[in-house]
């Protein structure tokens, strides 16, 4: 047994080393290596006419290797008759070209080409993964701008294996047409004033314009992907010095290569260079062109207006009450309640001269350009009956706040949800069912959450006791009555230390009181449609300043309820480019659900003085 074993051994010896000598005696050439081959699949077939990019599919193989690259061109045939070759001669020029020098030498073939007044055209790579995928491509072909005419072209592909030899060339015959596709800009408001700052904000998240291409004579059902050439010019000084066909070159601020963007954010979103847009009109232009290269004929264009905000001045009155002879309970003397709002403000340490206080009747709104000038808004609104500022005044307030502004509403109804019937109302609520941005400004700037209302109608005849009558201080046993007539507000009560109480002044509320078409409204010493807020919950709630004070004490469902409070918007990132703003608030707002005209002198100008100072009017939040 042990024998047998080292014979097969000392046997297993001999063989390798016999087998050794003889390999190691080998001679002659290695084989050459085999080109690799290529041919076409049957999709699309030869002669096939297209509007769109064909996906073209062949086969490829190296029987002692593997294919490395699939290369292309396409060349028309107009392009092979400048030439003066036929299809068989080009394909005989391209298969000399050099293995991995594809790209190369058909640039130097588009140079010629291009010499003749003819098109480039472009060698095209497709790499593959040791031999594996690359077997069909999405071709480029060529087209007219004339949707009439149809372009004959050939497609000529070739392989090429690891040790870069080519295969034959071979090639496949196409005709295209095509339509221009069409450009539209989306969701753009260029009636809108856009406010431009040097760098986004929790609350500015800079100029969006949306834009998107479409074909639907050559793609009837899904839509391709475009590429789009964009430009904006500007500022110019107003919209007529604005020619969206030929604009001023020297206005010319980016000019983008072809790109698939369908969204830009102004300013840095079209180049890093672009810190900010001054004030003024801005020209945006942009086209698509389609996968034949092939532009949108027309531009879409946009003009709108940017105001970069400044700090000019300090405050700005904004009187939106409704002064008419038809309205109860309020005052109707317009230039009486300029005066006192004027005198106020400057025992408080701040004028308003008369180009600062602006009257602003029912159905406008106040011009942006003037808002932006300013540090501060005070809005001013006496009427109790109309639903005063409009939706256009609160949006404006809205984008001004939004870029570092500070606002002060004073007076009644200030989010415009009051009816005729007591209830209490949740702004963020009614913002979900209808976005107005009186409820946005009421919940997201203000931080009130709801807002309470008694039932208040100027309605309510007070002719059911004699005028001026003691009898009619005391609470009527007609709760009817009472619901209509129900005004309580009497003073408002601090909440920090060292803030004045504030008291109504008796003498002005009891001037209120009037009598038309037979109605009576008297009045004494309590102001009427007066409401309260609740402060919203959050880690950056607003901060009550005062309650209501009611003559009926507990008994009433107002008194001790927030009617006076402030309100610090978000902050600047600590890394904000303004220096002096970083980690400061974006906004800053206070809300009265009182007009302090009504309200004891004195006292009110102690509280303006130091609502002023919290706002603090020496410094500028529009960052610079």
């Amino acid at each position: 047994m042990k024998r047998s074993f080292l014979l097969s051994i000392i046997a297993g010896l001999v063989f390798s080393t016999l087998l050794f000598y003889h390999c190691s005696k080998i001679t002659g050439n290695r084989p050459a290596n085999i080109p690799p081959e290529i041919a076409f699949a049957n999709v699309p077939p030869d002669s096939t006419t297209v509007t769109s990019k064909p996906t073209v599919y062949w086969f490829g193989k190296d029987i002692d290797g593997y294919v490395a690259e699939y290369q292309y061109a396409v060349v028309t045939t107009s392009q092979i008759a400048v030439l003066g070759l036929t299809a068989d001669g080009f394909a005989n020029i391209l298969r000399n070209f050099g293995g991995f020098n594809w790209v190369a030498s058909c640039s130097l073939w588009a140079d010629s080409l291009e010499g003749l007044g003819e098109q480039r055209i472009q060698g095209i790579v497709l790499a593959t993964e040791r031999g594996k995928g690359q077997t069909n491509a999405q071709i480029q072909l060529f087209a007219s701008s004339d949707s009439t005419v149809f372009i004959q072209q050939y497609l000529f592909l070739r392989a090429v294996d690891n040790l870069g030899t080519s295969s034959v060339v071979v090639y496949r015959l196409f005709s295209r047409n095509n339509h221009a596709p069409n450009t539209k800009i989306e969701g753009f408001n260029a009636a809108e004033v856009h406010y431009s700052l040097p760098e986004t904000t929790a609350t500015w998240k800079g100029i969006r314009i949306d834009w998107s291409g479409s074909d639907s004579s050559d793609y009837p059902r899904a839509q391709p992907e475009f590429e789009y050439h964009i430009e904006l010019y500007g500022p110019f000084p107003s919209k007529g010095s604005v020619d969206p066909v030929n604009p001023d070159p020297n206005k010319l601020l980016a000019d983008t290569a072809w790109v698939p963007w369908k969204t830009v954010i102004l300013p840095r979103g079209l180049a890093s260079n672009l810190a900010t847009l001054e004030t003024g009109w801005y020209l945006f232009r942009t086209r698509a062109r389609d996968d034949a290269l092939i532009p949108d004929p027309t531009l879409a264009t946009a003009v709108f207006l940017v105001i970069r905000p400044v700090c000019n001045k300090n405050v700005l009155a904004v009187d939106v009450t409704y002064y008419s002879p038809a309205p109860f309970g309020y005052e109707l003397d317009s230039a009486k309640v300029r005066m006192f709002y004027q005198t106020l403000f400057a025992n408080a340490g701040v004028s308003i001269a008369d180009s600062d206080f602006i009257f602003v009747r029912l159905r406008e709104s106040p011009p942006e350009s003037l808002l932006s000038q300013y540090k501060m808004i005070l809005l001013i609104n006496h009427d109790l009956l109309n639903n005063t500022p409009n939706e256009t005044t609160y949006s404006q307030l809205v984008k001004y706040l939004s870029v570092g502004g500070k606002v002060w509403l004073m007076g009644m109804n200030n989010f415009n949800v009051r009816s005729g019937f007591a209830q209490r109302k949740d702004l963020k609520s009614l913002f979900a069912l209808d976005a107005k941005r009186s409820y946005l400004m009421g919940f997201n700037f203000c931080g009130v959450k709801e807002v309470y209302f008694s039932e208040w109608t100027s309605l309510g005849d007070s002719g059911n006791c004699p005028p001026l009558s003691p009898a009619c201080k005391v609470l009527p046993k007609d709760t009817a009555w009472y619901r209509q007539r129900n005004e309580e507000f009497i003073g408002a009560d601090p909440l920090l230390a060292g803030w004045p109480s504030i008291e109504v002044d008796t003498l002005k509320v009891k001037a209120l009181t009037t009598k038309k078409s037979g109605v009576s409204l008297i009045f004494y010493d309590k102001l009427p449609g007066v409401d309260y807020n609740t402060i919203g919950s959050g880690a950056n709630p607003a901060e009550a300043l005062y309650l209501f004070k009611s003559y009926r004490g507990n008994a009433s469902p107002l008194h001790g309820k927030p009617c006076g409070l402030r309100y610090e918007g978000p902050k600047f990132q600590a890394t904000y480019p303004d220096p002096d703003l970083a980690g400061k608030p974006i906004f800053r707002t206070a809300e009265f659900t009182f007009p302090l005209y009504y309200m004891n002198q004195t006292q009110a100008e102690d509280a303006t003085r130091m609502l002023l100072q919290w706002f603090n009017l020496i410094e500028c939040n529009f960052p610079q």
